[in-house]
């Protein structure tokens, strides 16, 4: 059984777009938040592998003809350690199905931006305006916080 969707398909100037102006804004903001949310995971991830015992700020030593000569920690006024701080917590963490949610949004972006030359060519979005405003508000609130 083939059941069919019937989707708005819009005409641009330079072909046949999926979603409108205002939906492919929030696509456009929605992605670039997914993108940071991303690179924080990634920030984090690296961060946390190390062991405890390896998180502190380091310096270079170098010798007396400037070539470098190993690395010591990094001491404060009153000559402890400086911790390298932690990152900002990722959203990815907090939510199930976080890549494939964040692959959907990506996936649409980039189908949102590119014109097709007939209306029988234009792919449908796989999210729907209503869960794209929901990802959204989830994300700007995530992007407000901070560490």
């Amino acid at each position: 059984m083939n059941i069919t969707t019937v989707f708005p398909v819009i005409q641009g100037r330079w072909g046949f777009y999926s979603c409108d102006r205002a939906t492919f804004t929030k696509l456009r903001r929605l992605n670039s938040l997914v993108h940071r949310a991303r690179v924080a995971e990634a920030a984090w991830s690296r961060w946390n592998r190390k062991l405890p015992k390896n998180r502190f700020c380091k310096t270079t030593v170098y010798d007396a003809a400037g070539r470098r000569a190993g690395r010591k920690l990094k001491l404060d006024a009153e000559g402890q350690p400086i911790p390298i701080p932690e990152p900002r917590r990722p959203i990815a963490r907090e939510t199930i199905g976080f890549s494939e949610v964040a692959d959907l949004i990506v996936f649409d972006y980039r189908n949102a931006r590119r014109p097709h030359a007939a209306p029988l060519e234009v792919e449908p979005l796989k999210l729907s305006a209503a869960q794209i405003d929901e990802q959204l508000a989830r994300y700007e609130q995530w992007g407000e916080e901070r560490p």
